[in-house]
This record gives structure tokens, sequence and C-alpha cells, in this order.
């Protein structure tokens, strides 16, 4: 079930037709970035320095809340679970 969790906003930014909420929670946008000296911080991979290779990051959509219902209803996001392993 996909969910959203926003900031305190305005009701009339909620209201007003075609205004990009900024969502905290819920749906993101998956990007791949080069891990160089413009990656911020270190390695997710070597947890030090920079590898050059690519990784996924994640950022907070911000879509118009009626977007978001009928991209929702349609079936357009699905569910991603990412698994964090710590090395010993």
């Amino acid at each position: 079930m996909p969910w959203l969790r926003t900031d305190r906003v305005p009701l009339e930014l909620i209201t007003k037709r075609d205004s990009p909420i900024p969502f905290r929670g819920g749906i993101r946008r998956i990007k791949l970035a080069k891990c160089d000296e413009r990656f911020p911080g270190t390695c997710p991979k070597k947890r030090t320095g920079k590898c050059g290779g690519w990784h996924p990051t994640a950022q907070p959509a911000e879509r118009p809340f009626d977007e978001f219902i009928r991209d929702a209803a349609s079936g357009l996001y699905v569910r991603a679970i990412v698994k964090v392993c710590e090395r010993s």
C-alpha cells in the first residue's frame, strides 16, 4: 500500500491544484550517482574514500497530491525493501 509523509504544510498548499508537495517519506526518486569527488559523503561500499563506481541514491519526491493518488491507484508505485548489511 503506497503511503506518504509530509512536514506540516498549509492547507492552501494541499488544496491548490497541481501544487508540488515535498514528501518526506513514502515515495522517493531513485537516481544513480557516480562515486567521485562530487558524490556526497564516503563510498557506501568501501565505507571510505571514493570507488569511481555507480551507487543508487534516493531523494524524497515532490508530486502534486492528486497525481500521487491517481498514480497509486493505477499501480505505478512498487514497494522496495532495502537491506543494509554491516561488514565485520
